[in-house]
């Protein structure tokens, strides 16, 4: 049982070359066996039968060269067929190599692809932050231009409302003026009358 679990882990090519062995040490066995019967029984059997055992050898001998020719074309086409095997392994072997080698460029060439990817999206959110303050500070820019604005045109309602004021006032007192000054005309030219209507003590 040992033994068949040992040549159950043989190669198929060795297994095959040792059953073709076996067989041929067992004809020559059957050969050698009929080589001493004859011996033996040369002179105790008629020459008929021993003429049969004869062909009988002689056809055993070919038996037997031709199980060695069949051997021997066995052996031929399990060589041809272990140097394809090594042929197509080193074949594997070299396009396994140039796999893994390009392989290993595209991950790298990947990698870094990744990498500057994600440089770029990291920069992409800097710059979108930045756009973001500066949108704010901009927002607050015009809130204060706005504010600025409105109070400027709330100061010229004033200013416009103060030299409104100020020009009635002006007005006002350059009317006061003038009334003050005809006044004044008036009495004077009454007293220069008086003056002139006045007799002189003589």
């Amino acid at each position: 049982m040992e033994e068949k679990s040992k040549f159950d882990q043989l190669p198929t090519h060795l297994l095959i070359q040792r059953q073709l062995e076996d067989v041929i040490r067992t004809q020559q066995t059957a050969c050698d066996a009929l080589k001493e019967t004859s011996v033996i029984k040369e002179e105790m059997v008629p020459r008929s039968a021993y003429d049969d055992v004869l062909r009988e050898l002689e056809t055993e001998k070919m038996a037997h060269a031709n199980t060695n020719a069949r051997l021997m074309e066995t052996q031929d086409r399990l060589e041809f067929a272990l140097g394809e095997i090594e042929i197509l392994s080193k074949q594997l072997e070299r396009e396994k190599q140039q796999f893994s080698k390009t392989f290993g460029l595209l991950k790298t060439k990947a990698l870094k692809e990744t990498t500057k990817n994600i440089k770029l999206v990291n920069k992409c959110t800097v710059i979108e932050q930045q756009c973001e303050k500066q949108e704010d500070v901009i927002t607050d820019k015009q809130d204060e231009l706005q504010k600025l604005s409105k109070k400027l045109k709330d100061q010229e309602e004033i200013h416009k409302k103060t030299i409104n004021e100020l020009e009635v006032q002006r007005q006002q007192e350059l009317y006061i003026s003038r009334m003050l000054e005809g006044s004044n005309d008036s009495k004077t030219s009454k007293r220069k009358n008086n003056l002139k209507a006045k007799p002189k003590n003589s």
